[in-house]
């Protein structure tokens, strides 16, 4: 699907309360009226926006179904723009996921639920969550679009299939703590999504829009630092650091088209060529069991 003009997109780079609900679902609201009240035309929330990052046992009490009559506002304002929600999904099976929601006109379009899920360190996903297994792009009346889960952007071959897939833009919701202090600036971490984030962008000619929450939750910080970074790398539209901030950037589809011109990395591409040795590989590694 096709999309020629420029739109606003707004990131609402929140602080939510760990298992709160109704007052993370208010901020989000309040920041949606925000969003429309500037004409934005997507709005994305960083990764468990509605429930909050620090959840462990928590997670089964504050996990919903997408149907979930609580989800109705988000439903509703997606008739004006498209919502990007990040949550708890609970399946009809009892499962739980790091989910990531996509509402347009009122509808469930596209559902991304998180498939690396971290197990080191002050993570402990794993213990709570199963892992999703679909890395597929969507359409929308925006054009065609993908979208990760934090851990799952470290992971390059995800942002490549959404960019094989179809997908212009990329979204990336995240709950990213600051970790690995050193004399600069920013945290290692930062760093190191901020290489993510660019390489995607230049490798998949497309745009990249990652939304981090901000702010301390259990006595972890959360950096926030969220971003826009334009087809190519070359321009980019960043949050403040550490704090909550509702931030507007534009995307403008003809960047795409001029990108992949300049730089036609997607066209050349051989995944002829990739099947063939990602099965030899596999085929390898079987053999060595």
């Amino acid at each position: 699907m096709k999309y020629n003009h420029p739109y606003t997109v707004a990131i609402a780079q929140t602080n939510p309360v760990i298992a709160d609900l109704e007052r993370n679902r208010s901020t989000l609201l309040e920041q949606i009226d925000r969003a429309k009240a500037k004409d934005a035309k997507v709005f994305v929330t960083g990764e468990l926006a509605l429930t909050g990052y620090k959840l462990r046992d928590a997670v089964f009490e504050v996990a919903l179904h997408a149907n979930d009559p609580f989800l109705d506002p988000f439903r509703e304002a997606s008739k004006d723009m498209m919502v990007v929600l990040g949550l708890v999904e609970e399946s009809d099976e009892h499962h739980f996921y790091n989910s990531a929601l996509i509402f347009e006109n009122g509808e469930l379009i596209h559902r991304h639920r998180k498939i690396y899920l971290p197990n080191y360190g002050m993570f402990e996903e794993r213990r709570f969550f199963r892992p999703g297994s679909h890395v597929r792009a969507f359409d929308s009346s925006l054009g065609r679009m993908g979208v990760l889960i934090c851990n799952d952007m470290w992971h390059p071959m995800n942002s490549l299939l959404l960019a094989y897939d179809g997908a212009h833009v990329l979204i990336v919701i995240s709950a990213s703590p600051t970790r690995g202090l050193g004399s600069g600036e920013v945290s290692d971490n930062t760093r190191t999504w901020r290489t993510f984030n660019r390489s995607a962008a230049k490798a998949g000619s497309m745009y990249v829009i990652q939304a981090n929450i901000a702010g301390f939750q259990d006595g972890v910080l959360f950096w926030g630092g969220s971003e826009v970074v334009s087809p190519g790398a070359k321009d980019t539209v960043q949050a403040k650091m550490n704090t909550p901030e509702l931030l507007f950037a534009q995307i403008e589809p003809e960047l795409i088209r001029a990108e992949r011109i300049y730089s036609p990395l997607l066209r050349d591409e051989d995944l002829a060529l990739a099947q063939r040795e990602l099965e030899r590989i596999l085929n390898d590694q079987n053999n060595q069991l």
